[in-house]
């Protein structure tokens, strides 16, 4: 039996999404700020991709693609990610925007 596909791909090839984050500072300089902030400063900047996902609504492994993209910024501490809270707070800014 043949079965012919009558819907299109759930993944189309050109991606909706905003382009990814132009973060003010590199890498390195955002892990130059992370280490400069005390550690309650830190801790109001920066979440976990755990913590961003349950403030916004959406599955922890979205925030890690996010990153993996290029899409938000974070600091890799250990194995763990910090995100930066900003970043996510622009990305979600540019999506919006894209909408409208």
């Amino acid at each position: 039996m043949i079965v012919q596909q009558t819907h299109a791909p759930l993944l189309s090839t050109q991606s909706s999404l905003p382009p990814p984050c132009k973060p003010e500072a590199t890498p390195t300089d955002l892990i130059t700020v992370y280490c400069a902030l005390p550690p309650r400063q830190r801790q109001q900047r920066f979440f976990s991709t755990a913590d961003i996902a349950t403030q916004y609504g959406i599955a922890q492994r979205t925030v890690q693609d996010w990153i993996s993209n290029g899409l938000i910024a974070a600091v890799k501490v250990g194995k763990k990610y910090h995100v930066d809270a900003p970043s996510v707070a622009a990305y979600l800014q540019r999506c919006a925007q894209q909408r409208e």
